[in-house]
C-alpha cells in the first residue's frame, strides 16, 4: 500500500501535469510561465499557421490561458527596458504587432462568418492599442533618433487609428465578457491619459465621437472611466 505522503505526491504531480498540458504549448507555442518576447509571438504564429489548432478561444481553458498570455501587459514591459537596445525593442514590438494583428483578422472573420470571437477580438485590440502607444514613449526617450523622428507622423497616425478603432469597438459591449470589455475601456483610458495630447484636434474629436456613441451601451459602473477619457481628450 502506498504511504499517504507518496499518494499525496503522486496526486500533486498529476494535477501539475494537467495544469501544464496546454495543447498550444504542446504543439510548440511558447511557455506560459514567462513574459513573451517578439520571438515568442513569432513562435506562436508558426504554430497557428500549421492550422492544426484554431485561434485560441475563451470558451476553451487552454485557449483562454494562451490568449491571456498573448495580451498580457507584462509582455510590453520588455519593450520599456532601457538597458535593451532601441533596435531590439523596435524589432520586438514589430513582431508582437504583426502576430497580434494577424490574429485579430482571424477573429474579425469569425465575427462576420460565425458571430463568434467578439470578446477575443476585443482583448487583442486592447493589447494592440497599448502596443501602438509604445513608440511614443520611445520618441520621448530618444528624441534625436532618426528612425523614430522620420516616422513621427506615421507613429502618431497609427496610434490615433488604433485609439479611434477601440473607441468605436466599445459599441459592441453587450457582446463582450466583462473582463474583455474592461480591458478595452482601461486601455483606451490609459493611453488617452498618457498620450492624448499627441493627437491633433481632429483626431481627438474622432475618438471622443466614438466614445460618446459607445457610451450608450456601456454598463453604468464603467461610464465614469469613459467620461474621464472624454474629458481628457476634450481638454475639459
Amino acid at each position: 500500500m502506498l504511504s499517504m505522503k507518496l499518494t499525496s505526491l503522486l496526486i500533486t504531480l498529476f494535477l501539475t501535469s494537467l495544469v501544464s498540458a496546454n495543447v498550444f504549448v504542446e504543439a510548440g507555442a511558447p511557455s506560459l510561465d514567462k513574459p513573451w518576447s517578439g520571438d515568442d509571438y513569432l513562435g506562436l504564429s508558426a504554430v497557428l499557421r500549421e492550422k492544426k489548432l484554431g485561434p485560441p478561444m475563451l470558451a476553451d481553458a487552454d485557449g483562454a490561458a494562451l490568449l491571456a498570455k498573448l495580451t498580457d501587459e507584462n509582455n510590453l514591459k520588455l519593450l520599456a527596458k532601457k538597458e535593451v537596445s532601441l533596435k531590439a525593442r523596435l524589432s520586438d514590438g514589430e513582431s508582437m504587432g504583426l502576430v497580434a494583428s494577424s490574429l485579430l483578422l482571424d477573429y474579425e472573420k469569425m465575427k462576420r462568418e460565425k458571430d463568434e470571437g467578439h470578446s477575443e477580438a476585443a482583448m487583442v485590440s486592447a493589447f494592440i492599442l497599448r502596443l501602438s502607444a509604445l513608440p511614443l514613449d520611445l520618441l520621448a526617450e530618444h528624441p534625436d533618433d532618426r528612425r523614430l523622428v522620420t516616422r513621427k507622423d506615421s507613429i502618431i497616425a497609427g496610434f490615433a487609428q488604433c485609439l479611434r478603432g477601440a473607441a468605436f469597438q466599445l459599441a459592441g459591449a453587450p457582446l463582450y465578457t466583462e473582463e474583455a470589455l474592461l480591458e478595452v475601456i482601461e486601455a483606451v483610458r490609459d493611453v488617452s491619459l498618457a498620450h492624448g495630447k499627441a493627437l491633433d484636434q481632429e483626431q481627438r474629436k474622432d475618438v471622443v465621437s466614438g466614445l460618446e456613441i459607445s457610451s450608450v451601451v456601456i454598463p453604468e459602473k464603467w461610464k465614469p472611466l469613459i467620461e474621464l477619457t472624454v474629458s481628457e481628450l476634450s481638454g475639459d
